[in-house]
């Protein structure tokens, strides 16, 4: 059985915004200027 475009869609967006969230993450984390509601962020999505 295949899955459904709309669930492919959704489930391709939400590994993409995963994998940006972090490279911007990694990014402001190693300039020491990690904003606190991306901390905890990341924190609720682990």
């Amino acid at each position: 059985m295949s899955v459904p475009l709309y669930q492919a869609e959704a489930e391709f967006f939400a590994d993409l915004m995963r994998a940006a969230r972090r490279i911007l993450t990694d990014t402001l984390a190693g300039r020491g200027a990690l904003p606190a509601e991306l901390r905890e962020a990341e924190v609720a999505a682990r």
